[in-house]
């Protein structure tokens, strides 16, 4: 991304970096690597440890969403829930239900 100028990202955080990237060089037909999404942002003047970091950081946050293997786009591109209601429903079948637990212990 040579278009992206040096030190105008300075002071934001990753996430945020990387979404105004997307916003502006990205589309749901056209979502970005973590590696291009890290070499935008870093030239933009975020200090991040690798792009290791970033996919982490992306992981973590809503606003993202992996749109194949290493390639991400914005939440807001896809339909509504697609991937957060698979997420709420993994986390349901891992997590012990705590009225349950309450009955057991009685």
């Amino acid at each position: 991304m040579s278009s992206v100028a040096e030190g105008e990202f300075l002071g934001q955080t990753g996430t945020k970096a990387a979404a105004e990237v997307l916003r502006r060089y990205g589309s749901r037909s056209n979502p970005l690597s973590t590696e291009v999404l890290y070499r935008a942002i870093t030239r933009g003047g975020v200090k991040m440890g690798g792009p290791g970091i970033l996919y982490r950081s992306l992981t973590r946050n809503k606003d993202f969403l992996r749109a194949g293997r290493g390639k991400w786009g914005l939440s807001i591109w896809y339909p509504a829930g697609a991937g957060a209601k698979r997420t709420a429903e993994s986390r349901e079948a891992t997590e012990p239900d705590p009225e349950s637990e309450e009955r057991s212990e009685a």
